[in-house]
């Protein structure tokens, strides 16, 4: 193994790092420093921190909890909240750091409280939580979220319009009289052919995001064929990329730069969806199987 070479440290470089560390990222601070050095002489990250430690600079704090503070946790996590727990602690001023001289307390936030449950294995259950809950509601600094007092009623988060279109977890969603509802579902239902009880709505390509009507297949929740329905996905999937293929090299990457970036994200995704489901044929025990020209 051959040794590392340790960096050299003139003094331009010290007075550098000492007046631009408070107000630079590393990585900006290891630019800057890289930038005014030869090329045979620039250094990397670990030696640039190993030089700002020597130099008595941190970036960050850390003070450890205190024995204190720990039982305080143990004894109470049972029946008071993360958030009003935080601001008891702040309050006690038991976790600290003689720095320079001088005492440095520790804040505490409920991300806090949270990390330090999660590493002594620390569980509510469904009914200490209910509790704590309960509390909550009689006082006013440590309010939880109810039905008629929540982030919506408050003004802090947006309702979203009758008829909006989100996604989540990858699926889309329109919101029709207040509640967010499939929207493949609603779009078939709605605009193609009622959809008797018992079926489903199916995209034959397996993608979820293609809502369009040739897409789309009303089926029957039990009885498909599923080799056959992953076989024919995969060769829709691939038409499907063959085409984002031709068209990105004659786009103009200048002028049609979002539209090149959403074909990109699209033939990510395809292809992912092509994964997946060669993945499914393997499990039904079909592991060399081609999609269908």
């Amino acid at each position: 193994m051959v040794p590392k070479i340790a960096a050299k440290w003139e003094m331009i470089d010290k007075i550098f790092i000492r007046k631009n560390f408070p107000v630079m990222t590393w990585k900006e601070l290891l630019a800057a420093v890289n930038a005014i050095r030869p090329v045979s002489e620039r250094v990397s990250m670990g030696a640039l921190r190993h030089q700002a430690r020597r130099m008595g600079l941190y970036k960050q704090i850390y003070i450890h909890w205190s024995s204190e503070d720990i039982d305080f946790l143990l004894n109470n996590y049972q029946k008071i909240g993360n958030v009003e727990m935080a601001a008891i602690l702040n309050k006690k001023h038991n976790s600290y750091r003689v720095i320079n001289g001088e005492k440095t307390y520790r804040s505490f936030t409920k991300k806090h409280i949270e990390k330090k449950m999660k590493l002594l294995k620390l569980h509510r259950t469904k009914e200490q939580i209910l509790k704590i809950k309960k509390r909550n509601l009689t006082t006013t600094n440590f309010r939880v979220i109810t039905s008629d007092d929540n982030l919506w009623t408050r003004g802090l988060r947006k309702k979203y319009d009758e008829q909006s279109i989100r996604i989540r977890k990858g699926k889309r969603f329109i919101k029709i009289n207040g509640i967010f509802t499939p929207y493949t579902r609603w779009f078939y239902h709605n605009f193609v052919q009622p959809v008797p009880d018992g079926y489903i709505v199916c995209h034959l390509d397996c993608d979820v995001l293609n809502d369009d009507i040739d897409n789309l297949i009303c089926v029957k929740r039990t009885g498909m064929n599923l080799f056959s329905r992953y076989t024919n996905a995969l060769c829709l999937l691939k038409k499907r990329e063959e085409k984002i293929l031709n068209s990105l090299p004659q786009m103009n990457y200048d002028k049609q730069r979002d539209a090149i970036r959403r074909m990109h994200s699209d033939l990510n995704r395809i292809r992912g969806l092509s994964r997946k489901v060669s993945q499914k044929l393997e499990n039904h025990g079909i592991p060399q199987a081609q999609p269908v020209a």
